[in-house]
């Protein structure tokens, strides 16, 4: 029989079984088989598998690859004449004020709500899945986040307050989180503490990715995972830090489909980052400002105990942690819209769930608040010790109230500072560079009360700083008394040594 006759026959079989065909929210072209809730790409081995069995189950015949994919290509044609594209998630959706958990197992789906959670067979969402997704367990009731302690290695109570209060946000599919970052000497259990998070909030066999530097790749892994938790990096370029703020916020990727022709694959996703590494390696002042610092301690041998041993207990309590965090997450949905924030930060609804989950826990809005702070004030501390500009900045500026003039002019200026200082690693080639640098930092200087900007005089461009904390003859600016405390704990971190920044009291 003719391979054309073959893949009408074919086409002919799967539209009379209960296959639907459709496109997602990119013009990619699905199939969902069997009433499910998973949805396929008609192009994946799996749809070709599936066609090549139909075929078999009722003809008895192999069927050629050449009338599969002459069925495969008429099939995609169908789904493009689909009313409407649809959604598809990858493990979690929200839709309205109800979230939606893909366990994994073909049969079951999480329902969380304002009422509690329940494990339920249908699902009014599609979800699809990739290759290195594992099943969840099935939560139970009766559990307590605190149970985590015993698997994680967190320093000090804020610290797991942040953490803690960061988890059911992770739920929260269609908002911008923080990147988590871990960070600690050797032995501190950082890639064991991540992959714990990752267990359980979207599990994996391959629980931590490995650092990448082509945007590409990095976006290809972003797509397949919902939590995109990178292990032991070192360094990030600019390319990658860029790339890391882009996943959080959530933005618009494409790649080329093929080198043959000009159609283009499109991504667009909000992810869980995370990261781990024995430095802080996240440097830039925009990927810190979307990050929650967190800080592990270094276990003494006497406490040390063997990974066979720490993941069998965690199987056993796994159920019941699960279902904890999922009564916050319904906690959250519960009672987010009572909770009242007079001033919001970066990320502000991550930043409202966190606070709401933070009251579930018995904290008042005031505790979290503060503890928050301190992640920010750590975030500018590490921004600003990774700044060569900034620290130029802010020693240039000691006596001076206001500054404004051409950037060539002020380059020279801060560049010689910097050879004075020994500052010149990081610092930019030319005065071209300089305003892209300063931009960057300018959150950061802000926290040290400087204020940056560029302008034009007379049809040339002029960059102008002020210096909010500048003490004149006739005492303190009232505006200011609070930047002495910010230059104190400059001086004091010896980011510059002190001999060098005298500080006028």
């Amino acid at each position: 029989m003719p391979s054309d006759s073959l893949a009408k026959m074919l086409v002919s079989m799967v539209l009379d079984s209960d296959t639907e065909f459709i496109t997602d929210q990119h013009q990619n072209t699905c199939c969902v088989v069997e009433n499910g809730f998973i949805a396929y790409q008609i192009k994946s081995k799996f749809v070709k598998r599936y066609l090549s069995q139909m075929f078999w189950n009722n003809t008895g015949k192999v069927l050629r690859a050449d009338s599969l994919n002459t069925a495969i290509t008429t099939l995609e044609g169908i789904a493009l004449s689909s009313q409407e594209d649809q959604q598809i998630y990858n493990r979690i959706a929200k839709v309205d004020d109800e979230i939606f958990y893909d366990i994994g197992d073909n049969k079951n789906i999480i329902k969380i709500t304002k009422d509690g959670w329940e494990i339920t067979q249908s699902s009014p969402v599609l979800f699809r899945r990739f290759a290195h997704q594992k099943k969840q367990v099935l939560p139970e009731n009766g559990g307590d986040l605190s149970d985590l302690d015993e698997f994680i290695n967190v320093r000090g109570e804020d610290q797991d307050l942040l953490l803690k209060t960061y988890l059911p946000t992770t739920f929260f599919e269609d908002i911008a989180r923080p990147i988590l970052l871990l960070h600690g000497s050797q032995g501190s259990g950082k890639s064991t503490t991540l992959a714990r998070i990752r267990d359980l909030i979207d599990p994996s066999c391959i629980p931590l990715l490995a650092p990448q530097n082509k945007e590409e790749e990095l976006i290809r892994q972003a797509d397949h995972n919902y939590c995109f938790f990178v292990d032991n990096v070192s360094h990030l370029n600019w390319q990658t830090s860029d790339a890391l703020c882009r996943f959080v916020t959530g933005s618009a990727f494409s790649k080329r489909a093929l080198y043959t022709n000009d159609d283009d694959i499109l991504y667009f996703f909000k992810r869980v980052v995370g990261m781990n590494g024995i430095d802080q390696v996240a440097t830039r002042a925009d990927l810190l400002d979307r990050s929650l610092i967190i800080e592990l301690e270094r276990i003494n041998s006497s406490q040390r105990k063997r990974d066979s041993e720490l993941n069998k207990a965690f199987a056993l309590k796994k159920p019941k942690i699960f279902g904890a965090l999922l009564d916050t997450v319904s906690a959250v949905l519960a009672f987010k819209d009572e909770v009242e924030i007079s001033e919001l930060p970066r990320l502000a609804d991550y930043y409202h769930c966190a606070v709401t989950a933070s009251i579930y826990f018995g904290h008042d809005q005031e505790h979290f608040q503060n503890v928050f702070l301190s992640n920010i004030k750590k975030q500018h501390e590490t921004a600003f010790e990774a700044s060569t500009v900034a620290q130029c900045i802010l020693v240039f500026m000691e006596d001076k109230k206001e500054w404004k003039s051409s950037p060539s002019e002020l380059y020279d200026k801060l560049n010689q500072l910097a050879i004075n200082l020994s500052l010149t690693k990081g610092f930019p080639d030319g005065s071209n560079w300089l305003w892209k640098y300063i931009a960057r930092d300018e959150q950061t200087l802000r926290a040290y009360k400087i204020l940056v900007y560029k302008d034009k005089e007379n049809g040339s461009r002029v960059i102008g700083i002020e210096n909010l904390a500048f003490k004149q003859e006739d005492g303190i600016d009232s505006k200011t008394q609070e930047n002495i405390t910010s230059l104190k704990a400059y001086t004091d971190a010896k980011l510059i040594s002190s001999n060098q920044v005298k500080f006028i009291a």
